[in-house]
């Protein structure tokens, strides 16, 4: 491409270039826009696997912990392991959570007190806290047993 005044409007052949010289058309589309630097330079701070992109999601969703374990991820030695480990928290958090509210029922019939439905806010939020803050260990890299 030949070089213009900054004013000069783009022409249809700046935009699509024909090359190859085997006959068949190939094309090769540019990407024009105003104050372009370029491509991206990949940045190196911002390397991020798809394994722990997927072990914290573990963590945090619970969802893709059973993608993890019932697919074939499970053998992969970062994902499996935190697959394994978000999912049996998961697990416990559940049980706990559920187990708390049978015993709230319990204290409700013995004597209603409306300020013990705080008990399962409060282990509500301390158990999620701990699942991001063990999500984001694992987003790190880091490979740790829970509890830890």
């Amino acid at each position: 491409m030949e070089s213009r005044d900054h004013r000069s409007p783009v022409l249809p052949s700046d935009i699509i270039n024909k090359y190859g010289n085997d006959g068949i058309p190939h094309y090769k589309i540019l990407v024009m826009c105003a104050g372009n630097p370029g491509p991206r330079q990949s940045n190196s701070r911002i390397k991020v696997k798809n394994s722990n992109l997927l072990s914290a999601a573990a963590y945090i969703l619970w969802v893709p912990a059973l993608y993890i374990v019932l697919t074939e991820k499970r053998k992969e030695e970062f994902a499996g392991w935190h697959g394994g480990q978000a999912l049996v928290l998961w697990t416990l958090v559940f049980a706990g959570f559920f187990g708390l509210r049978f015993l709230v029922n319990l204290l409700w019939r013995a004597v209603y007190n409306p300020y013990i439905d705080l008990l399962e806010l409060l282990f509500g939020t301390a158990a999620y806290a701990y699942i991001v803050y063990c999500g984001l260990r694992s987003y790190q890299g880091l490979k740790f047993k829970i509890p830890h």
